[in-house]
């Protein structure tokens, strides 16, 4: 039993207990008091968390630059251009893959009376059905996806031909990644 009458069943899912959290959180004016004697409401607190995960998305985006600096200096200088454009195809491959099959197979549930399955996730594929509140997340996990397949760049610098790691950097931003943060975050 939980304030005001709502009750769970026993057995009830952790996203059961979180909407009836947050309808709880949401129905009364929460304020945060704040050492400068002003406070911080509930909605407030919201806008504050997706302006945190952006910025922290932001900063995990910034590691491809270091990641390509990196590469660039432990190849041949006739390569250095290869590398570079290697990292922007990179980003901009994992974008797509992440935002048509990734995001789904990572946090997608078939729909709202299954939950998804313990391998993959499905739902959500391109955000469909995806709030717009929800939406930073895509950004930040993307970001995730997309230096995990930088990382297998710097692996495999000058080492694999451009098309074959652009196979890998898809397969690794809309299957691999997806599927491991599905099993461990979804």
């Amino acid at each position: 039993m939980i304030n005001d009458g709502v009750q769970l069943a026993a057995g009830s899912s952790t996203d059961d207990v979180i909407a009836v959290l947050n309808e709880l959180i949401g129905s009364y004016n929460i304020t945060l008091p704040l050492s400068d004697n002003s406070t911080l409401t509930y909605a407030e607190l919201s806008n504050a968390t997706i302006i945190w995960i952006l910025l922290a998305g932001f900063l995990v985006f910034f590691m491809h630059a270091g990641f390509s600096m990196l590469e660039a200096g432990s190849v041949r200088h006739k390569n250095a251009v290869n590398i570079m454009f290697k990292n922007i195809g990179t980003i901009a491959i994992g974008a797509i893959c992440y935002y048509v099959f990734g995001f789904a197979f990572a946090y997608g549930t078939a729909n709202s009376s299954e939950s998804s399955s313990g391998f993959i996730g499905s739902g959500f594929y391109g955000l469909r059905d995806l709030s717009a509140g929800d939406r930073h997340n895509w950004f930040f996990q993307f970001t995730f996806a997309a230096t995990g397949a930088t990382i297998v760049s710097g692996a495999v610098a000058g080492r694999v031909q451009l098309a074959g790691y652009f196979i890998i950097a898809s397969w690794m931003t809309s299957f691999v990644y997806p599927v491991v943060s599905h099993w461990i975050w979804s």
